[in-house]
C-alpha cells in the first residue's frame, strides 16, 4: 500500500513489522507491539513484488528461517518488504505452499514479479526480477 493524499490529508501506508508481523505505519519510529525499530528499515532495503498470479486471492510470503510472515495480501497487489540481506522465502496460498523455497536478494533487484502460467495439472509459478512494476 502506498501513501495517498485524500481530502488534503496524507494517509500513511501500513507495513508489516519485520519482527512480529503486526501492521505498523510506515512512518513509525518503532513497532507499538514489539518495539522493533521501524525507522531503521531504510528505503535502500525495500523490495517490491508484484503478485501477478490470479489463482489464489490471498497470498503470504514466509521467511523460511524464522517462519514468520514477511507479507500477507492478495493477488494483483504489490508486496513491499524490507531486506538487508538475501532471504529464503516460500509463497503460500490456498492452504499450501505454492512456490519455494526461493531466495529474494535485494542486491539482485528491487522489483520482482511472482506470476503463474497454466501447467499440465497445476499452475506453474515463477519469481523473476523485473525492470518495471505497473506504471513505475
Amino acid at each position: 500500500m502506498k501513501n495517498e493524499l485524500i481530502r488534503g490529508e496524507l494517509i500513511m501506508a501500513l507495513i508489516k513489522c519485520p519482527e512480529c508481523g503486526k501492521e505498523v505505519s510506515d512512518r513509525a519510529v518503532s513497532c507499538p507491539n514489539c518495539a522493533y525499530p521501524i525507522e531503521a528499515e531504510s528505503p535502500e532495503g525495500e523490495v517490491r513484488i508484484k503478485m501477478s498470479t490470479d489463482v489464489f486471492f490471498k497470498i503470504r510470503i514466509i521467511n523460511n528461517e524464522t517462519g514468520k510472515d514477511l507479507w500477507e495480501g492478495r493477488s494483483q497487489e504489490v508486496a513491499k518488504i524490507y531486506l538487508e540481506k538475501p532471504v529464503q522465502v516460500t509463497f503460500r496460498g490456498g492452504g499450501y505452499n505454492m512456490f519455494g523455497p526461493a531466495t529474494i536478494d535485494p542486491k539482485k533487484g528491487k522489483k520482482w514479479e511472482f506470476s503463474s502460467s497454466p501447467g499440465i495439472l497445476l499452475p506453474k509459478y515463477v519469481l523473476n526480477v523485473v525492470d518495471v512494476i505497473d506504471s513505475d
